[in-house]
């Protein structure tokens, strides 16, 4: 590979980044993440080096919060948005029931450790978000499409609301009858 360019905050982010990855949300790319990391902090000026261990320094991760996503998986949903082909795959739903999706997928959200995807669901002829970890993708994608009109302006703020109720196995809502003080 040919070398990068990199300012200094491009430098960190980068190093900032592969030690994210190294934490693994996403299976498979931990060991290639500290391999690249390890090449990184060999290049790096010695004051960039400073800045990238003091986030890993001061910063905690919290293990094993979450299911992590097969790498392959990402890549081949990330693909399918890109060339803008369908998506078929087997989804099991939070109770664990198994049915198999076509979508048109559209784009791939992250929060926390937890992948989404938010598709035009062709079956339910809707706009739905599917947790990545419970895809099991279909081999060949499927025609091109070209891609619908979103009925929100910002996909996050339309995933976050679904997702945080379904983190959460109780909900609650209380009043209290007394003054703020």
């Amino acid at each position: 590979m040919p070398p990068l360019l990199l300012d200094d905050d491009e430098a960190v982010a980068v190093g900032v980044g592969l030690r994210t990855a190294a934490g693994g949300s996403a299976a498979g790319i931990e060991e290639a993440s500290v391999g690249a990391l390890v090449k990184l902090e060999q290049v790096l000026p010695s004051r960039l080096r400073h800045r990238v261990n003091a986030m890993k320094a001061a910063g905690v991760a919290v293990p094993g919060s979450g299911p992590t996503v097969d790498g392959e998986v990402l890549t081949v949903v990330a693909t399918a948005i890109r060339a803008r082909e369908r998506l078929r795959f087997g989804y099991s739903s939070h109770v664990g029931s198994e049915s198999v999706r076509t979508t048109e997928p559209h784009r791939l959200v992250t929060w926390g450790r937890r992948w989404y995807l938010v598709a035009w669901d062709n079956d339910r002829e809707d706009w739905r978000t599917f947790r990545v970890d419970r895809m099991t993708p279909r081999t060949p994608t499927g025609p091109r499409f070209a891609p619908r009109e979103l009925p929100f302006e910002d996909v996050a703020d339309d995933v976050r609301p679904n997702v945080s109720a379904a983190i959460w196995r109780y909900s609650a809502r209380i009043r209290v009858h007394a003054s703020a003080e």
